[in-house]
């Protein structure tokens, strides 16, 4: 990135222009007007300058020299501050207004990937290193540094045609790393943002650098709906607990609306009135309550789903089988022993299809009577039922801002949910873009203080009182306008300056819908996705595949590469059917899996699937490398055989072996990460002697000294680059200041005193907001009809609350009542204004789901369970 070195003086843009041959120099640049240095964030560099006809050359008007040498697709060298970029001329036109000009416009080196293209591109379980790699193939760049972390991210690409330089954003975009063009060594590096995203103390305001400030917030592009789809058109419907294909979120809209505990409107908000606010808050707490219930029946569908699967394949397998023996007995002499154990295996059949027909329509009718209960809790969740007609028009016909968005690699519905939840918090707030023209501070000796402080990538602080903007930022793009001596500094989608305390926090949270805890449901990997079929002629076999064996000494090593990462290189090994002739060694590929922690605990594949990667190899394989991952890192690998089969000797397609470790323990392969050679074309080096032949820019850790000290090659000496003392960052003696330091620890005391204030105030029971109200008193219930605490369980006794918000919660464990009984009936000031029905946890086989009733009177009424029942979790407002 962009960064000036202290000790250099301000010096004008040096443009040469360069044989695109051999890079020699055609020309010195230096009869140029109207210079301008746009610096991109994760993207192309810019320069444009124009070329005057005539121009005065000692006094006399004459042609002007550099007409004649520049045409497009020849190379710029353009120093600044002491850093070096190579461009290409992209385009040249001509204008004739005040003065005759050939305009210039050309782009970073890196835009020589626009002009090439990748075709017909698809490969599934890659990492960045790879599919840059790929990328990059014979176009005379080639991959530089990678932030390590991305080579454990494993994704899938599809392109049938693109231009490279787009290919590398979309890459990019898709690992969320930021790429950085090398025009010196031609390479692509790809950061963490937060690697490059640095504060460094800069301070832009309107007493100091600000010359004009321009900002825009564009309310229309704020999205409070979104649509979601994944891979196969796959939706949200069956995870989201209102049951819809889309989540709302109108948390920016509602903010900053708050309510004292009687429901006094403290703030309002800029955009929704309050009785909006209030109507959707309360929506938003009524369905965060009830959401566990919709992920109660929908684990009691799923388990049913199972169940009728297993039933229906037995099925079938049992009615093949009674076909045959119905065949076999129209051709078998009569009164024969073979005949009459056809007769008997005719009759045993015929009694377990009638047995299993029965447990599928058992089935059947659970999970149509699931689906019943998901209607109703859906029909309770409308949002429309919380808002008056007034309410429904105002939200509606101002509100509503609808987009789609679709994720083709996600294939599970959690997984899908869960990334739109995080997109529509992208997303739902409008974009703000400003725009700020600054003093060219970086011509001016005295502001060299500040010159490190400030480059695109970099965050800042921004205020500009008049127009009350105060934000804390990243900039995206600056433009150096070197004739007329200022810099425009663009700034998109920043936050405003603005932290918000525990409490506020929590006020905060109240805006949205809490989502569906999908914990309960292991996320599920697309077997049939993932399980290439390499081998047509074995789908048929049934038989579970052998599982690889280990015979090395050392079944996983490691290689060391340059930038501090390693190839972590794994084998075994696996029986060869065609010597066999076993069909349980008869698979298509392997599954590898791999698992990266910051500790050594031994992991087991399938607890955190959305952290490991996963790997398809065919079956011919036996050794696999991971390339470029962090050195320091444990690493768990585990190996699967496969084979696709038909859905009908496997519903998810695929037949797998058991999973065998690597290692039993997680491989480590360095404690430490060792840099050899350049990164980014700087040279890192830590001794206690100076490197020899350094380069503009090198870094240094001085060893040498009681203490390590980071120093930089500013092309003539090393320059301190930690400070050690108070000079180093521009301080004077401290003692002169100690009455401010008091100041300062003593407000630094109160500031803490605070804070443990208020951790106390969280730490205790609050339960509304600003700890002004004491925790809901907790009220036993009456119980009825041989109802009973299950008591020995440690659960908590069947009882019941009201918060300040009017939201009653019943809690408890019960057994002893029957079917169609009252539990128990609500005090007057408890009872819902209209008859619910809720899904409550019951005991029994896996699925069981109780129903229960609480009426507008009061009463309790259990409509299904079986064994003992659960009141946790239900809630409704009075």
């Amino acid at each position: 990135m962009y960064s000036i070195d202290r000790t250099l003086k301000p010096k004008e843009l040096r443009l040469m222009l360069k044989s695109p041959k051999n890079k020699q120099t055609v020309d010195e640049l230096h009869y140029v007007k109207g210079k301008v240095l746009t610096i991109n964030f994760g993207k192309i560099n810019e320069l444009t300058f124009s070329i005057p006809y005539k121009t005065e050359i000692r006094n006399r008007l004459v042609d002007n020299p550099h007409l004649k040498n520049i045409r497009e697709k020849q190379f710029i060298k353009a120093v600044y501050g002491g850093i070096t970029e190579w461009f290409l001329i992209s385009k040249i036109s001509k204008s004739s207004s005040d003065i005759d000009v050939m305009n210039v416009q050309c782009y970073g080196l890196g835009y020589q990937l626009w002009y090439r293209k990748i075709i017909d591109y698809m490969k599934t379980s890659i990492n960045l290193f790879t599919v840059a790699t790929d990328c990059l193939q014979g176009t005379g760049w080639k991959v530089g540094y990678i932030n390590p972390e991305f080579n454990l991210k494993y994704r899938e690409f599809d392109v049938s045609s693109k231009r490279r330089l787009e290919f590398i954003y979309e890459m990019a975009e898709t690992f969320e790393a930021v790429p950085v063009f090398d025009s010196i060594n031609k390479t692509v590096n790809f950061y963490k943002e937060e690697e490059l995203s640095l504060y460094k103390g800069m301070h832009l305001t309107d007493n100091q650098y600000i010359e004009s400030i321009d900002e825009e917030i564009d309310i229309d592009q704020v999205v409070t709906r979104l649509h979601i789809r994944g891979g196969d058109n796959l939706t949200i419907n069956s995870v989201n607990p209102t049951g819809k294909q889309y989540i709302d979120d109108f948390s920016y809209l509602i903010y900053p609306y708050e309510e004292d505990e009687h429901g006094a409107v403290i703030k309002s908000s800029k955009y929704l009135s309050d009785e909006l606010c209030s109507s959707l808050i309360r929506y938003n707490v009524y369905v965060t309550g009830r959401k566990h219930e919709f992920a109660n029946l929908l684990q009691s569908k799923k388990d049913y789903q199972l169940l009728l699967t297993t039933n229906q394949n037995e099925l079938s397998e049992f009615k093949i089988e009674y076909q045959t023996v119905l065949d076999s007995l129209s051709v078998v002499e009569k009164n024969t022993d073979e005949y009459k154990d056809l007769v008997y295996r005719k009759s045993f059949l015929e009694t377990q299809i009638t047995n299993t027909d029965e447990k599928v329509i058992a089935a059947q009718s659970n999970i149509g009577n699931i689906e019943n209960l998901m209607n109703k809790l859906k029909n309770d969740l409308e949002l429309s039922r919380f808002l008056s007609d007034e309410l429904q028009d105002e939200l509606y016909s101002n509100w509503i801002q609808e987009d789609e968005w679709t994720d083709e690699n996600k294939i599970d519905p959690n997984d899908l949910y869960e990334a739109g939840i995080k997109r529509l918090s992208e997303i739902n707030k409008p974009p703000i873009n400003t725009k700020i023209s600054i003093v060219n501070f970086f011509s001016m000796i005295s502001e060299k203080h500040n010159w490190e402080r400030f480059s695109v990538g970099d965050i800042v602080k921004v205020k500009y009182k008049t127009l009350d903007v105060d934000i804390k930022t990243t900039v995206t793009e600056m433009t150096i306008d070197i004739d007329n001596d200022s810099i425009d500094v663009t700034i998109s989608n920043q936050k405003q300056n603005s932290t918000l305390s525990p409490i506020d926090a929590f006020k905060k949270a109240l805006y949205t819908i809490g989502k569906v805890n999908t914990d309960y449901n292991r996320r599920k990997v697309d077997w049939k996705k993932n399980a290439q079929n390499f081998n047509l002629r074995n789908d048929r076999f049934p038989e579970k595949p052998n599982n690889p064996f280990l015979d090395f000494i050392t079944p996983i090593k490691h290689v060391v590469n340059d930038n501090g990462t390693v190839n972590l290189q794994i084998q075994w090994n696996y029986k060869n059917y065609d010597s066999t002739k076993d069909n349980h060694d008869n698979i298509d590929g392997f599954f590898v899996f791999l698992y990266a922690s910051n500790t050594g605990d031994k992991y087991t594949f399938g607890s955190k699937n959305a952290f490991e990667s996963l790997i398809t190899l065919e079956g011919s394989m036996r050794t696999y490398t991971f390339t470029n991952v962090v050195s320091n890192m444990f690493y768990s690998v585990a190996i699967q055989a496969y084979r696709a089969v038909d859905e009908d000797i496997n519903s998810d397609g695929v037949l797998m072996s058991d999973l065998v470790y690597i290692t039993d323990l997680p491989y480590l392969p360095s404690t430490s990460v060792d840099i050899k050679g350049r990164v980014n074309g700087v040279k890192l080096t830590s001794s206690d002697t100076p490197p020899a032949n350094p380069s503009i820019n090198d870094r240094w850790t001085d060893t040498s000294g009681l203490k390590n000290v980071d120093k930089s090659w500013n092309g003539t000496s090393w320059i301190k680059i930690t400070p050690t003392n108070a000079q180093d960052i521009g301080a004077v003696d401290t003692k002169a200041y100690s009455t401010k330091v008091n100041e300062i620890e003593n407000a630094f005391v109160s500031v803490s005193n605070t804070i443990t204030n208020v951790d106390a105030a969280l730490s205790g029971q609050i339960n509304t907001i600003n700890n002004k109200v004491a925790p809901p008193v907790r009220n036993n219930l009456s119980l009825q009809n041989s109802w009973r605490y299950r008591d020995g369980y440690n659960y908590t006794r069947p009882s019941y609350t009201r918060d300040s918000l009017g939201i009653v919660r019943l809690y408890g464990l019960l057994e002893g009542g029957s079917t169609g009984s009252f539990i128990s009936t609500l005090p007057s000031g408890f009872r819902p204004p209209a008859h619910h029905t809720y899904v409550a946890r019951t005991g029994g086989n896996s699925g069981k789901c109780a129903e229960i009733v609480v009426y507008s009177s009061g009463e309790i009424k259990v409509e299904s369970f079986e064994g003992w029942l659960s009141l946790d979790g239900i809630q409704f407002q009075v």
